[in-house]
C-alpha cells in the first residue's frame, strides 16, 4: 500500500479500527449494484477507508481510477 507521510497514520488507524461486518455489508451490496450512502459512523468509517484506498491507486501510472469519483459516489 502506498501513502503520503501525512496521511500515513490516519490511513493505518482506519484500516486497524474499521468493523469488518460493515465493511463486508457494504462491499456486498456495492456489489450487486446497491447505491449506498452512508448512515452510521461505522458506515462512515467504511466509506473513507474506500475513499483512501481509491486515493492511493490514483497515484499508480497505469491503473484507471479517472472513472471512479469517490466523493460524488458516496457523498463524502
Amino acid at each position: 500500500m502506498l501513502a503520503e507521510t501525512c496521511n500515513f497514520g490516519s490511513i493505518a488507524d482506519r484500516l486497524l479500527s474499521i468493523n469488518q461486518d460493515v465493511l463486508e455489508d457494504i462491499v456486498k451490496r456495492m456489489s450487486i449494484g446497491e447505491i449506498i450512502k452512508p448512515s452510521t459512523e461505522d458506515e462512515s468509517a467504511c466509506f473513507q477507508l474506500i475513499c483512501d484506498l481509491d486515493h492511493i491507486d490514483g497515484k499508480v501510472v497505469g491503473l484507471i481510477t479517472s472513472k471512479n469519483a469517490c466523493t460524488a459516489k458516496f457523498g463524502l
